[in-house]
């Protein structure tokens, strides 16, 4: 009988032309076993390698298209450890905070890229992000390499690693320079119009689409029309 580990898998059969002594019959049929058992435990390793090449091409992929996903975002991305440390960081961080290179992130605290006055707010929302809330969209003031502060907007979120465990913080930062300089453009632009307006003597209105005026200029009033 053939039997690795004490499962009878099959029957060995000998025909010979003269008699034979069982031990070493019941040699043969160890070393059968012995053989069988290696053949299935090399298949056994053969999957095991298969299952771990096809999990390091899937995780290669997966890193290759979050690189190029990155590498692609206008915002700048920030990744830390538990501990706040930056471990990673996309190419639109090192132009938004006016770095050299990725490199110039590596190893420091997070929070020297937040502005002062904005660190005990931002601390807060760490924790928040941390308790599962989602936090997006919150205006703080950050720092560049130089010491200039510029407006941006964040994003944080937790930083789950491959066994699903927490491991760090997401950090999205949408610079709105633009914006508020485009506000500031806007108030100074109104405020030049209305000082004009208010001093001028011609009649100026502002008349929204219903007919219904929005505006009159104080020489309505001037001149008695109102």
């Amino acid at each position: 009988p053939i039997n690795p580990e004490g499962r009878l898998i099959g029957t060995m059969l000998f025909f010979l032309d003269e008699e034979i002594n069982i031990n070493i019959l019941e040699m043969i049929g160890a070393h059968c076993c012995i053989a069988l058992k290696n053949v299935n435990l090399n298949n056994k390793l053969r999957r095991r390698i298969n299952e771990l090449e096809t999990t390091r091409s899937r995780l290669i992929e997966a890193q290759e298209k979050m690189r190029l996903t990155l590498k692609s975002m206008a915002d700048g991305i920030l990744v830390t450890d538990k501990r706040g440390r930056v471990i990673s960081a996309n190419e639109a961080a090192v132009t938004l905070y006016g770095c050299e290179k990725k490199t110039d992130f590596y190893g420091k605290n997070g929070l020297l890229f937040v502005g002062d006055r904005d660190w005990r707010s931002f601390m807060k929302n760490l924790k928040r992000a941390y308790g599962g809330e989602i936090i997006k969209n919150i205006e703080y003031t950050f720092k560049r390499k130089d010491g200039s502060l510029f407006p941006a907007e964040a994003a944080i979120s937790l930083y789950i690693n491959a066994a699903g465990q927490f491991d760090g913080y997401v950090v999205c930062i949408h610079d709105i320079s633009g914006r508020r300089y485009a506000e500031k453009m806007a108030e100074e632009s109104e405020k030049r119009y209305r000082l004009i307006a208010e001093n001028s003597q011609d009649l100026i209105s502002i008349i929204d689409m219903a007919g219904n005026f929005k505006y009159l200029s104080p020489s309505y009033r001037m001149l008695g029309h109102i």
